[in-house]
């Protein structure tokens, strides 16, 4: 709201893009702004005299900037062009909306796909990374580690919103709640559809990841679909929800019973179990690392070692690689965010983006 509450900023997600719109409060009109590049905007202030309002506006091909948008006449004015960490714009990745079908309902899934500007004679090798939430959002916004997959290693990074993601109607965020949750699983396989299909993209060569839910939902699709992954790693994330929920807090239970069922009820435990990790162990026979902090309170660290138990009984040849921080929480803190950030990119360098190399030393 302007400070003399004469017109509303207005930001609306366009299937992950921010669009701009002043509301007149008056005459009930929106202005819209149609002239800004895409991206992600944060951080709306008005200015004193409410004739113009400021804001961040994030996009991964080019570096971070401020602008200020005039009303009535959206006038644009870009403040600030911040250098990026790589040192130039070439090095920032190309950004790409992607879409898929998914299975068996045909559903149009969508999805970003970050790639370096470097060319490539070889199909590239791809990372999947999972939101958490689940009802998070995976937007055009960049994460500079990523840049070393990119532009050293020459992979694709793409971040799937299957369904239970946020950013595209309340119904699809709910569409994964309970026993619809196996509709991930049905996006996740037609996500990997469409990566057979693509030329430039090697579907051998795939890797998971994924922070919390987004680690969970990538050890599911490991264990679903292990014929077409190369390699999984998880962080911090639950393994089976009918022990997440009765470990956790009362008050946490609460809320998460609405999102993953009532585990206290015979029939819903049973369709938990049925997409508990741990009992699907014997189908993880690719590389996985867990990492998990040891004083977690949302997501307890024994998630984590139930299933390290159940794949070195059920697959005792798979490569386990795990990591257990005795300070750290839901997330490593400090320089241990950089270390298992580096101990990943180590991983899936050895058993993704050089997989023959490693198959051909055994």
């Amino acid at each position: 709201l302007s400070p003399d509450e004469s017109k509303a900023a207005l930001v609306f997600n366009d299937k992950g893009i921010s669009r701009l719109g002043f509301y007149d409060l008056k005459t009930g009109k929106i202005e819209t702004v149609s002239k800004l590049n895409p991206g992600v905007i944060t951080n709306l202030e008005w200015s004193p005299d409410s004739k113009q309002i400021a804001f961040n506006l994030d996009y991964a091909s080019e570096a971070s900037s401020i602008y200020t948008v005039a009303t009535g006449s959206s006038q644009i004015t870009r403040w600030v062009h911040e250098p990026n960490a790589a040192g130039a714009d070439e090095n920032l990745p190309i950004v790409e909306r992607i879409e898929w079908q998914s299975k068996p309902d045909g559903k149009i899934i969508g999805g970003w796909m970050f790639r370096s500007k470097k060319s490539s004679t070889t199909p590239r090798a791809v990372i999947i990374e999972f939101h958490g939430g689940p009802s998070e959002e995976s937007r055009p916004v960049l994460n500079y580690n990523d840049l070393y997959y990119l532009n050293e290693l020459g992979a694709v990074i793409i971040y799937p919103n299957v369904r239970g993601s946020k950013g595209a109607g309340k119904s699809f965020s709910l569409a994964d709640n309970g026993a619809s949750r196996i509709n991930q699983l049905n996006d996740v396989d037609g996500l990997f559809d469409w990566i057979a299909k693509q030329s430039s993209l090697d579907s051998k060569r795939v890797g998971l990841r994924g922070f919390s839910y987004g680690g969970y939902l990538a050890l599911l699709a490991a264990a679903r679909f292990p014929e077409r992954i190369a390699a999984v790693s998880a962080q911090a994330a639950p393994t089976n929800f009918a022990t997440f929920l009765t470990n956790n807090p009362a008050w946490r239970v609460r809320t998460s019973r609405t999102e993953y069922g009532d585990e206290t009820n015979p029939q819903i435990k049973q369709s938990l179990e049925k997409v508990a990790i741990p009992n699907m162990a014997g189908n993880l026979k690719i590389p996985i690392l867990l990492a998990h902090g040891e004083l977690d309170v949302q997501v307890q660290a024994s998630e984590s070692k139930q299933l390290i138990a159940a794949v070195e009984k059920q697959s005792p040849q798979t490569p386990l690689w795990t990591v257990f921080s005795r300070p750290d929480k839901h997330g490593f803190g400090g320089v241990r965010s950089f270390y298992v950030s580096l101990l990943e990119t180590v991983f899936f360098e050895k058993y993704v983006i050089r997989r023959d190399e490693t198959n051909n030393q055994k």
